[in-house]
């Protein structure tokens, strides 16, 4: 994980990434700053793994990404944290999936903080962002 070439470091974090280990958050997270979209693309997947906190900021930050692909491996990622100051990123996300309805006062997403016991939050207003 401290070899000099990005790429080195890159390839094992990858592999850490897939079985959740932590120990690859930190080169995770320099991809999401990388100027390959790809190699953002798989850090916002890969970070959804690991179960740090450390990782919902970086997401937050990723959700936003000029990458499509990026913003949605992010906001994927970042609903399976099940964080509250999560939601209205997650609600502003789905603007991207539904372009055409700036109202999305009748979406909804459904949580399962407990198993078998889902939480539903209906709507979102900017205004209380």
């Amino acid at each position: 994980m401290n070899h000099e070439d990005f790429y080195i470091r890159w390839g094992v974090s990858q592999i850490l990434g897939e079985f959740g280990e932590s120990s690859a958050l930190q080169v995770l997270s320099e991809g999401l700053t990388h100027e390959n979209h790809r190699v953002r693309t798989i850090s916002a997947r890969l970070l959804g793994n690991l179960a740090s906190e450390g990782v919902v900021p970086l997401l937050l930050r990723a959700i936003n990404d000029s990458t499509y692909s990026v913003r949605r491996n992010a906001a994927i990622s970042l609903a399976a944290f099940l964080r509250e100051e999560a939601i209205p990123e997650l609600f502003k996300a789905l603007r991207n999936y539904y372009p055409e309805n700036s109202e999305i006062s009748d979406l909804e997403v459904v949580f399962y903080p407990v198993e078998n016991y889902p939480v539903v939050i209906k709507g979102f207003d900017e205004r209380h962002c």
